[in-house]
């Protein structure tokens, strides 16, 4: 069995030739099981998504420095504490406070576990699925199988939550009727619509669900329309966690770019969190961009639903650093290293406003897949010290929590880990910052045209291929254990 959306190497497209191709998504006003039966598969695909540009990203000098002080720690061990065989932590670890002061920390995936308790070093599992959504088979009604990417607590013990909605044209192919030929393989991931979904809780974050009429937050203005050469999934597929900032509530979106729509990470707010409809990204000078729903019936102008990315790659994680008042973005992807080596790993950059970045800097290599040896997904970043209902931020000691995949050989494996590991924020020494910004990974630099690889990290859907080239780049003794 298979992780839920990481899918392991055979669900990870070639993610170079995806960015080059990109997914074609076009709208069609057709009913879907119409849209899927009589779509041309075969027509050339609209001008090709490209990768975001992000002028803004990388353009600052870093305000503080990340260090690892600490070993890890297990927090919750799949051998030892799992409901099912499908209990794995398989997204980032997102908190809040319950009414009565106990902390819910959730990082499933579809299951919709948690860990509950005191503190974050007393946490023990709850069992019972939080969220579960409804597996519907039409596109439109945003209700396919999803998981909570995101939550924020509010009064009264009303919790908000994001939810990243997978439609699956091959999961849904009975009912559909028809498929578009490459969606009869189960791991295609061109045969994936993402968006996400708004979810509320009012029992204090124990159980969620759907507001009527009330629950897409963003998509992009496309319909599910897959090409022949297609190689990776489209829509808005992540989300960061959820933070407050001078009366509006933000939250990074994962956008998978398709048509017009740059892949990259976007930056979406609202003034009233408790509506889905009332979310507005950000497209490049205000936060104007209300996003449309394309099976809704009514024609849409594609052009004017289209989110700005101010970074390049996914940001998973977003804290506010209060000693030093500005704020911290966690990625994983690839970078290069000082020698021009490919590494991976979990990168971070810092941000006093949220779009303007400096560039990435490396906080842990992983080993590449092909050592066969664990892997490490989804990073996030949380304070224990951190007083607010919802960790935005804290102090100067916060952990960074991942999930580790343990493999035995080279096998596809669901034994994963939630894993933490302490870290200390410092400020940058000002005597070594030449050197710093040599060694930085500046995500904004020009690509050098003799070289395939794009500095600064690339997608977590970066595919083993590319991690294969990654790996052989790189000597044995450079990668850093994290367990």
């Amino acid at each position: 069995m298979e992780s839920p959306h990481n899918r392991n190497d055979r669900r990870r497209a070639n993610f170079a030739q995806a960015m080059a191709r990109a997914a074609a998504v076009t709208p069609a006003p057709a009913p879907f099981i119409a849209a899927l039966a009589l779509a041309p598969w075969m027509a050339c695909p609209p001008a090709a998504a490209e990768v975001a540009d992000a002028p803004t990203f990388g353009s600052l000098a870093p305000t503080l420095t990340l260090v690892r002080s600490g070993p890890p720690q297990v927090v919750y061990s799949w051998r030892k504490q799992q409901c099912t065989a499908k209990s794995v932590p398989d997204a980032p670890a997102r908190a809040f406070r319950e009414p009565g002061g106990d902390i819910r920390l959730i990082a499933a995936g579809f299951d919709s576990w948690s860990l509950v308790g005191r503190s974050f070093d007393h946490l023990h599992v709850d069992c019972h699925a939080l969220w579960q959504g409804g597996r519907k088979a039409n596109p439109g009604l945003y209700d396919d199988m999803s998981w909570i990417g995101a939550t924020y607590a509010l009064p009264g013990g009303i919790v908000i939550g994001l939810a990243s909605n997978e439609w699956s044209a091959y999961r849904h192919r009975e009912e559909a009727g028809a498929v578009p030929i490459n969606c009869e393989d189960a791991h295609n991931d061109a045969c994936l619509l993402y968006s996400i979904t708004q979810i509320v809780s009012q029992d204090g974050g124990s159980s969620f669900r759907y507001v009527e009429g009330d629950h897409l937050a963003a998509a992009l203005p496309y319909r599910f329309n897959p090409q022949p050469t297609q190689a990776s999934s489209a829509g808005v597929a992540t989300v960061s966690n959820i933070i407050s900032r001078d009366g509006f509530h933000y939250v990074f979106l994962g956008v998978r770019g398709v048509g017009e729509q740059r892949s990259g990470s976007c930056l979406m707010r609202t003034s009233d969190l408790p509506h889905a409809r009332a979310w507005r990204a950000w497209n490049g000078s205000d936060f104007s961009v209300e996003f449309a729903d394309p099976y809704g019936g009514e024609p849409i102008e594609a052009g004017k639903h289209l989110c700005t990315p101010v970074a390049p790659d996914e940001v998973s994680s977003i804290q506010h650093v209060d000693s030093y008042d500005t704020y911290v973005g966690l990625f994983r992807g690839f970078g290069q290293s000082d020698e021009g080596r490919v590494i991976a790993g979990v990168f971070y950059a810092t941000t006093p406003d949220l779009i303007h970045w400096s560039p990435w800097q490396l906080l842990m290599q992983i080993p590449a897949e092909r050592d066969c040896r664990e892997i490490i997904y989804h990073p996030s970043m949380l304070a224990d010290d951190d007083a607010t209902p919802n960790f935005e931020g804290g102090g100067d000691h916060p952990y960074l929590y991942f999930v580790r995949v343990n493999r035995t050989g080279c096998r596809p494996s669901i034994d994963s880990d939630l894993v933490r590991v302490p870290l200390e924020i410092r400020a940058v020494v000002q005597k070594n910052k030449a050197k710093t910004h040599e060694r930085m990974l500046d995500a904004g630099a020009p690509r050098d045209s003799s070289s395939p690889w794009p500095r600064g990290p690339l997608s977590r859907s970066h595919s083993s291929t590319t991690e294969d080239k990654a790996a052989r780049l790189n000597s044995p003794k450079n990668h850093s254990i994290v367990a």
